[in-house]
């Protein structure tokens, strides 16, 4: 038994220690640079080591302390500063699936703590009770703007799956991030929140996530933008409107301000986007209560591809997107939930969508109308319950 032992410990040990040296291999391609291998961690036989600046959560029910302030594991939506007791509306919840990692990369000289996900769990319109969250994004004066999307380094070109989530091959390094930081005002704080598969080709191997995280910062800081990043691994794969929607749903409760879904092959054409959008949301009757979007060329042009809201939306739904949307929809939803009154599309903000390779098969599940349909009155009715209780100028 003992033989058996070691020699079962010393395979587990030839595992890691190849996964170690696919991490680096990884490194090495993301970064460009030639592969290093990093060394182990002491003492806590979890693969390569990383920099001490990338900050990652378990969420085994444990408190993180490691030098920085705990963060207590407490489900529930945690309000900005002036929001936190401000009741939650009847019949929201968090609608979410389980996460079970979330990476974060924070710029240099930037105070934050730990950012905890455990709170993504929760079954249908369930009630979750409000908890303090620490963030570098908390307490900061000016307006928080996420960028969320669902992301996959998957791709129906066999050739290029090994490669896909490495920079220079992805559209995400090649679009959605030089866009950005060519379109950001320096009245907002803007930080990108990426919700991937469990089973992700790339990101499901031990310390890519932390790697990948690593490469977005950089790749922002050499462009001359300040771009905290967030990757959230989901326990579920091949449903990127629930990624979508978990992606927002942690950036609400870490206390952002203003939310842009978007895709990873968007290109933002047209500066002071965001205080258009912002704006646009203000007028809205009651303020912020609704969706706007940009002009965008590609894909579906009748509605809503990409939407920008506030944190109204999830305090009056308790979720971006339905639960019943896996794989598409979502944006059809959003789109007639708030038509004709809080619906907007933005003339003067352009996107380009690039359409790169699809990755994700339409869910026929919903490919029917009816069904479609029946989630817009459901919440429709939501809506007008809330504006007939919320009229404009009461916050």
């Amino acid at each position: 038994m003992r033989s058996d032992t070691r020699r079962g410990t010393t395979h587990d040990t030839l595992i890691l220690v190849a996964a170690v040296a696919l991490s680096a291999f990884l490194l090495g391609y993301i970064q460009g640079e030639a592969p290093r291998v990093p060394r182990l961690q002491g003492g806590t036989g979890r693969g390569a080591a990383v920099s001490p600046q990338l900050q990652v959560a378990d969420v085994e029910g444990r408190r993180l302390v490691e030098g920085r302030q705990a963060v207590a594991r407490a489900p529930g939506i945690v309000r900005s500063a002036g929001q936190a007791g401000e009741p939650q509306p009847e019949g929201a919840g968090h609608q979410a699936a389980h996460s079970t990692r979330h990476t974060t990369w924070i710029p240099k000289n930037e105070h934050h703590d730990h950012i905890d996900s455990s709170f993504l769990r929760g079954k249908g319109n369930e009630k979750a009770p409000n908890a303090e969250f620490g963030s570098g994004l908390m307490g900061r004066k000016k307006p928080q703007v996420a960028i969320c999307l669902g992301y996959t380094t998957r791709t129906k070109k066999k050739a290029l799956q090994g490669v896909y989530g490495v920079k220079g091959q992805s559209p995400l390094f090649n679009h959605l991030i030089p866009s950005l930081c060519n379109t950001m005002s320096a009245g907002f704080v803007y930080s990108m929140w990426l919700g991937y598969d469990h089973d992700d080709p790339i990101l499901s191997i031990l310390g890519a996530a932390d790697l990948m995280a690593k490469a977005i910062q950089e790749t922002a800081t050499a462009m001359g933008c300040s771009l905290e990043t967030h990757l959230i691994r989901m326990d579920y794969g091949g449903n990127p409107t629930w990624a979508q929607n978990d992606a927002i749903l942690a950036a609400h409760k870490a206390g952002v301000d203003y939310f842009y879904r978007v895709n990873d092959d968007s290109v933002m054409s047209s500066q002071q986007w965001t205080e258009k959008f912002v704006a646009a949301l203000a007028v809205m009757n009651p303020p912020n209560v609704g969706v706007v979007g940009p002009a965008h060329k590609g894909g579906n042009t009748n509605i809503l591809t990409y939407d920008f809201t506030s944190r109204k939306h999830v305090e009056i739904f308790g979720f971006h997107y339905p639960r019943a949307f896996k794989t598409w929809w979502g944006d059809d939803w959003i789109t007639l939930v708030y038509k004709p009154n809080n619906m907007k599309k933005l003339s003067d903000v352009k996107l380009d969508h690039k359409l790169e390779d699809i990755r994700y098969t339409v869910g026929q599940d919903m490919a029917k109308l009816g069904a479609l349909q029946r989630e817009v009155d459901l919440h429709k009715a939501t809506l007008q319950k809330y504006i007939q209780t919320h009229p404009r100028g009461l916050r």
